[in-house]
């Protein structure tokens, strides 16, 4: 699956505020000491996303249904970037049900208010799901 094979799919744009999964980590570091930037209650931020429906990438990637096994879509981030975990990525998952529903607005975007990904915000693409930290 190729850039060009993305873009050539329905495109979507909506805007979606994104809460970092580090919130509050300052706090958290008075506690027991984590790793990552110490985050007060301020790591979000709103933007408008633009790229494809999951939905339609899966689909259109012959994703084999619910009745062949499949429970969850499970996303990693490039090995090596994070100090810590098994192979130092981000990862998430969403139940199959909520990555095959065409009214989730669960998408893989290439921009970011009209912008294409800079390399600290996903670069090439990255994972939106609203209503998760991320």
């Amino acid at each position: 699956l190729t850039m060009n094979d993305l873009m050539r799919l329905p495109q979507r744009e909506i805007p979606v505020l994104l809460v970092c999964a580090g919130n509050r980590r300052k706090e958290q570091n008075q506690v027991h000491q984590t790793v990552g930037f110490g985050w007060g209650a301020a790591g979000l931020g709103c933007s408008v996303w633009t790229g494809v429906r999951l939905r339609d990438v899966l689909v259109y990637c012959g994703i084999k249904p619910k009745s062949a096994g499949a429970r969850h879509v499970c996303f990693a981030g490039v090995a090596g970037e994070l100090p810590k975990g098994k192979d130092g990525s981000y990862g998430t998952s969403v139940p199959f049900d909520k990555a095959m529903d065409p009214s989730q607005d669960i998408m893989i975007a290439w921009k970011q208010n009209g912008l294409f990904l800079e390399p600290d915000h996903g670069f090439p693409v990255r994972i939106i799901i609203p209503g998760y930290i991320g």
